[in-house]
């Protein structure tokens, strides 16, 4: 399995968090949604990735943003890269303390 996904798997569904925050370029809104994103996250416990998935599109259509554009922004950040895993399940399978920090783009 390993070496298939070495060899033959996509680019999206290899990746690695990154140790420090990329310096990648963000719009304005994608800042605001991560900023709110992680308030949201800090403020309530999500019981289900469907849960957090579904407040994350209340923030982004709060601000106007396509979902690629706020997903981006999230694995821009967490991953170096434009696409990554299931958003939700994959913010909640971290440490939190790290996903805040980074969503608030703190070292």
């Amino acid at each position: 399995m390993i070496n298939w996904l070495d060899n033959y798997g996509p680019k999206f569904v290899k990746f690695q968090v990154m140790k420090k925050i990329p310096r990648l370029e963000l719009a304005e809104e994608q800042k605001s949604f991560l900023h709110d994103l992680a308030t949201l996250i800090e403020e309530h416990d999500f019981d289900s990735p469907e849960r957090l998935h579904d407040e994350m599109y209340e923030i982004l259509n709060n601000y106007g943003l396509k979902p690629r554009k706020a997903f981006q922004a999230i694995y821009k950040m967490i991953l170096g890269q434009k696409q990554g895993p299931k958003a939700a399940s994959f913010i909640l399978s971290l440490d939190r303390d790290f996903v805040l920090k980074r969503l608030r783009l703190e070292e």
